[in-house]
């Protein structure tokens, strides 16, 4: 009996931290350019989001897909930025409606962007200061498990397929 309980506590914690964590994995769809000026937004919660090829690394991931190679130093993308960039941000194009539950109609790109600029409260539109590679991904925020971001305007996430409570 003792042990039963334990099983269903440890269950219980991995749901509960799996559903604050945000367990999910996007793949790689394609690339795609975006011209200079191209307006985009951080996907908000993106953290979450584990990367199968490059764990935890989002920048090697766009560097190993968009052909701009592993050991370049990359900068931020974002207009007027002149820091390097720190990660591989989660971005939207030309839409400011960046908390996705369950994605199914926006596409999500993988971005280098600053730590700056991909703070999570950074809900402001940018820009591409340069053309640029774009890495498209699959599956995101679709796998079983991923979060629902709740937020999301008229959205009750008991009623969102795949949503963890």
């Amino acid at each position: 009996m003792k042990i039963f309980k334990m099983k269903i506590v440890m269950l219980a914690a991995v749901i509960w931290f799996g559903g604050l964590a945000g367990v999910f994995a996007s793949e790689f769809a394609s690339t795609e350019q975006f011209a200079a000026n191209s307006i985009f937004y951080n996907v908000s919660r993106s953290t979450g989001d584990n990367n199968p090829t490059d764990p935890g690394n989002w920048l090697k991931f766009w560097k190993r897909h968009s052909g701009f190679g592993i050991d370049n130093p990359s900068p931020c993308a974002v207009t007027g930025c002149t820091n390097m960039a720190g990660v591989g941000g989660h971005v939207v194009k030309n839409s400011a409606d960046t908390l996705l539950c369950n994605n199914t109609s926006k596409d999500v790109y993988i971005l280098p962007i600053c730590r700056t600029d991909n703070h999570y409260r950074n809900n402001n539109m940018m820009t591409t200061k340069n053309t640029i590679t774009a890495v498209k991904l699959k599956n995101y925020g679709t796998t079983p498990g991923a979060p629902c971001y709740g937020n999301c305007p008229g959205t009750d996430k008991r009623n969102v397929p795949g949503c963890v409570q």
